[in-house]
């Protein structure tokens, strides 16, 4: 049975947005472990999400996300796949700007929303930092560390590494995890009937 052109057209898409999303995942490592392995596009509404407190409700909204460019279908034929390469390379780069700028401006409405945005100026960015961390919910694996993935811009993850931390501020640090850690293995607690 011959190929339909729809199904050449089908498959010939599904392979450039996998490859598009592979792109991605391998220029951004937040990117990476947000979309795992979907590679499925949908289409999403607007969320509303509703608070606790007596503010307006918080609205998100779907992330655009878009790229264009040109093949040359004789060239694909052809086996020439320079404009191939160039396309998908062009489209990760410009879609995992799109989706990570999105992503953290979402991040940024809700944590504004709800309080757990921290205002560093005037602050040491060590105490900043260990402030944020007493602030979110921090996930540990099974022997007791923090899996929690922190996202901090370059420019702060610089000046992190040329200040380093002080002794206070690493017992700090530690304090702030067995606080949380214990909060997340007392809230697992559950009483076996045998």
């Amino acid at each position: 049975m011959p190929c339909r052109a729809s199904e050449f057209e089908s498959a010939s898409w599904r392979w450039f947005t996998d490859s598009v999303h592979e792109l991605m995942g391998a220029r951004n490592p937040v990117y990476a472990r947000m979309a795992g392995n979907s590679r499925r596009v949908e289409t999403v509404t607007e969320s509303v999400v509703p608070l606790d407190d007596e503010g307006p409700e918080l609205r998100l909204c779907p992330i655009t996300v878009r790229s264009e460019g040109d093949l040359s279908v004789a060239g694909v034929i052809d086996g020439e796949l320079t404009d191939v390469h160039v396309a998908l390379d062009a489209a990760a780069d410009v879609m995992v700007e799109q989706t990570m700028r999105g992503y953290f401006s979402a991040i940024s409405s809700v944590s504004d929303r709800v309080g757990n945005t921290i205002d560093a100026s005037g602050q040491d960015i060590v105490d900043a930092l260990i402030d944020g961390v007493e602030r979110t919910e921090v996930d540990f694996d099974d022997d007791g560390h923090p899996t929690t993935t922190l996202v901090i811009h370059p420019d702060t993850y610089a000046k992190l590494l040329a200040r380093g931390t002080t002794p206070e501020q690493s017992s700090r640090l530690q304090a702030v995890y067995a606080k949380k850690l214990e909060e997340r293995r007392a809230s697992r607690r559950v009483r076996r009937l045998d």
